[in-house]
């Protein structure tokens, strides 16, 4: 009977893990031009339609030089007027909140665009089958102790 509660409550956790998985937020820049534009998405694959946007020049980083909401695809246009990095953030007003920096070099007043390379030194920015392998892991390191637990309680009793 342990057994068993113990096997559904890991199984409802991984449902929940996968189905809460919707929760990270990614951004990418999709096309170089006069314009650039950032794609949002959650990590799902769900678009972050309708979410609040602000960029923030590299001459002025406390004020906001452009806002808005990204358009029904979770895109977001602006034309920047300075060389250097920009930050563009993107908050869904329910928590969540991705900052995306990327690199502008200006010539002749044309627009050339790179994107920054973004990088988070974290175990949990992996892949969401990596977090399920490791709350399963977690579960797994439970269970054996609390049987370990109930082997020892049984020979002091015996």
């Amino acid at each position: 009977m342990f057994v068993r509660k113990i096997f559904l409550s890991c199984l409802l956790c991984c449902i929940w893990a996968v189905s809460a998985q919707a929760h990270a937020l990614l951004a990418e820049q999709v096309q170089q031009s006069h314009a650039i534009t950032v794609r949002f998405a959650y990590s799902g694959g769900d678009k972050a339609a309708y979410t609040a946007v602000e960029v923030y020049s590299p001459t002025d980083a406390a004020v906001e030089y452009q806002n808005g909401r990204a358009d029904k695809n979770g895109t977001f246009s602006f034309v920047p007027n300075a060389s250097g990095e920009w930050l563009v953030v993107m908050s869904d007003g329910m928590g969540h909140k991705v900052r995306f920096p990327v690199l502008v070099a200006l010539e002749e007043g044309k627009a050339g665009q790179q994107a920054a390379p973004v990088a988070e030194a974290s175990i949990f920015s992996g892949s969401v089958l990596l977090r399920v392998l490791l709350g399963m892991s977690l579960f797994a390191a439970l269970f054996c102790c609390a049987g370990w637990r109930r082997a020892v309680r049984r020979n002091k009793a015996a």
